[in-house]
């Protein structure tokens, strides 16, 4: 009978045995979601376990060059990762400016399998911002004994979400002669579990002034939140005070919205309401105006209809990013009401910022196995390594490209099959500014897998083979 030498036993066993250190991510993305330009900041632990049973050693811990600034990086006190133990990297996400901010995290190890990683970094910057309507109220003549009870409507606007944290008095004092009712949707909460709001959402406090002798009532209503520049919003409160005028005009701007995109000499039309409880129409006036790093710029005055509607259309919007259009309102005891918004002017004759996605503004996208994506022949995103490793049902997921371009160049999308099981890519939208979109290619779906949804019993290759080749002219704006 023939036998196996020991020595033979010994050295397979001693290669099974192996002590090397095995690299396993959490995930290949940290995505830091929504932060407030500026003032707000998110801070991710991002663990690496070591399954190995070696030391795992991680080093050249590093951004890519072309990381967003918005991303900075915790450095190592020791990169060495004991078996089956785990290593937590910090990574801070602080935007200054709005908009998804792109980055790479990247560092090598010693797990021969894996000798250089990437982890791709994904942030959005918003800026939410908070309208109280109304900002101040008189309560008039209330005789002692006697109440009144006001409403205030709270709502969020600008890009993000609006986090409430707290709705005060300003003095407690004022408790005496007022009440504060937030049982709208504002009751329970705090610092700790603030209430948000989605841009255009709205939510109720009231207040009710019941004084006990005829004495003159001023204070007001403090509403925090993380609305950009106006952290703390006063609502003024007058009661037993002799009126001095009339309130000033109710204006409100309604096109263009918030964080919209235009060019330089672009035909816009600016439009606007302005409602006034004492004075009519035609006894008022409307201005519109620009400012951009400190210069102010008129548009031109407007008139006002019966129901309140004002409009300018212009040329006039100078370049910037971003740019403030103002709406102001006279009345005939020359109480002015103003309304704000910012707007992003391009250059005309220089590229503009385009994003490309699956779908809405900031969704993801998803491709198996590669894909590459050219403006006018030169690659500006390439997915090459033939793999399905992130996504749903096996899909590599990626997020939105940013690039820049001009209206009339092309975007040519090419994708390749390289695996005898599915295809996949999904349909692709090119957005510029917020409200601007331009529908590119069809999702495309095939399955040799039965239980798939999009299973086809023909589907067999070949392999590698490109399933998609399209070019599309870039239409907007």
């Amino acid at each position: 009978m023939w036998m196996i030498p020991l020595s033979l036993l010994a050295c397979s066993e001693q290669k099974i045995n192996t002590l090397a250190p095995e690299l396993v991510l959490s995930t290949e993305t940290i995505d830091f979601g929504e932060v407030v330009i500026s003032t707000g900041q998110s801070k991710a632990s991002y663990p690496i376990q070591n399954a190995g049973r070696a030391p795992l050693v991680i080093d050249e811990l590093t951004l890519d060059y072309l990381s967003d600034a918005a991303f900075t990086l915790d450095a190592l006190e020791d990169g060495t990762v004991a078996p089956g133990g785990v290593l937590q990297l910090s990574v801070t996400f602080a935007p200054a400016e709005l908009g998804v901010a792109l980055g790479e995290l990247s560092f090598t190890t010693n797990d021969s399998e894996n000798e250089r990683v990437s982890v791709a970094l994904v942030g959005d910057g918003v800026a939410p911002k908070i309208d109280v309507d109304p900002d101040d109220f008189s309560f008039g003549e209330v005789t002692a004994g006697a109440e009144t009870t006001a409403t205030f409507t709270i709502e969020a606007y600008g890009v993000g979400k609006l986090t409430i944290s707290e709705v005060h008095f300003a003095d407690d004092a004022m408790s005496e002669a007022f009440a504060l009712d937030l049982s709208g949707g504002l009751a329970g909460i705090s610092a700790a579990a603030p209430l948000a709001l989605s841009p255009g959402e709205q939510v109720d406090f009231r207040v009710t002034f019941a004084p006990t002798d005829d004495r003159p009532w001023e204070g007001a209503v403090l509403v925090e939140s993380n609305a950009e520049g106006e952290e703390t919003f006063p609502v003024y409160l007058a009661g037993n005070i002799e009126e001095k005028g009339e309130e000033p005009p109710d204006v409100q701007i309604l096109t263009p919205d918030w964080g919209n995109y235009f060019v330089e000499n672009q035909w816009v039309t600016l439009e606007g309401s302005v409602i006034d409880d004492a004075d009519a129409h035609y006894e008022m006036g409307a201005e519109w105006k620009a400012e951009v790093e400190g210069d102010t710029i008129y548009i031109g005055g407007a008139s006002i209809d019966e129901i309140g509607y004002t409009a300018v259309t212009t040329d006039k919007l100078p370049q910037g990013v971003p740019v403030t259009i103002i709406l102001t309102a006279q009345d005939t005891l020359l109480n002015v009401g103003r309304d704000a918004v910012d707007v992003n002017i391009w250059d005309e004759e220089e590229p503009v910022p385009y994003v490309l996605s699956g779908g809405g503004l900031f969704d993801y996208w998803r491709v198996d196995d590669d894909v590459t994506i050219y403006l006018d022949d030169v690659p500006i995103y390439t997915d090459t390594n033939h793999g399905n490793n992130m996504g749903g049902e096996g899909h590599p997921t990626h997020p939105p490209v940013e690039f820049e371009a001009l209206p009339g160049q092309t975007l040519r999308i090419v994708a390749t099959d390289y695996s005898p099981d599915n295809l996949f890519l999904d349909a692709l939208t090119l957005h510029w500014g917020s409200d601007r979109s331009q529908a590119l290619n069809e999702e495309h779906c095939r399955s040799a897998e039965p239980s798939h949804g999009c299973y086809d019993p023909d589907y067999n290759g070949p392999w590698p083979g490109v399933f998609l080749d399209a070019s599309y002219e870039i239409t907007i704006p």
